[in-house]
């Protein structure tokens, strides 16, 4: 299973409060997702940095089930305990994310356009909230994202 998970308004945040500034909210949210990571899964799981604010998540042997109640309990951490800038300012961070499951029948490439299909969604109809990629088949609406790229 592959979870990409992309924080929320991360340009905003450069934006208002610098680069460096960013680069210590990256350090505040990959210290808490290591942790809820590890919590959960152990050494099942693994975690890559995936672009700019994004990270990957890729766990085995686990359900949808599990890594939505990870990612619901991050978001829970994140919510109690805001990121305080070097001015004082709380912040709240958020992030959306996108699940893929992988089979022996898809390659790795498939399974993170997936899970990036996944995310878009979430940021495009509900920032803030994880999208599993088997749900959009169900749903009619245009991710915005092409099915090859």
């Amino acid at each position: 299973m592959i979870c990409i998970l992309d924080i929320d308004d991360f340009k905003k945040f450069n934006d208002t409060y610098g680069h460096l500034e960013g680069n210590d909210v990256l350090v505040y949210f990959t210290k808490r997702l290591f942790a809820e990571v590890k919590a959960h899964f152990g050494e099942l799981a693994s975690v890559y940095r995936f672009g700019g604010e994004e990270f990957c998540v890729s766990v085995h042997g686990v359900t949808v089930e599990d890594c939505l109640e990870m990612t619901d309990k991050l978001a829970e951490e994140l919510r109690t305990k805001d990121y305080i800038t070097a001015t004082g300012d709380k912040i709240t961070v958020t992030f959306s994310g996108g699940i893929a499951l992988g089979c022996d029948k898809k390659d790795i490439k498939t399974v993170l356009r997936e899970a990036d299909k996944a995310l878009y969604y979430s940021k495009r109809h509900k920032k803030g909230s994880v999208t599993c990629a088997k749900d959009l088949e169900k749903k009619s609406t245009d991710t915005d994202m092409p099915l090859s790229y």
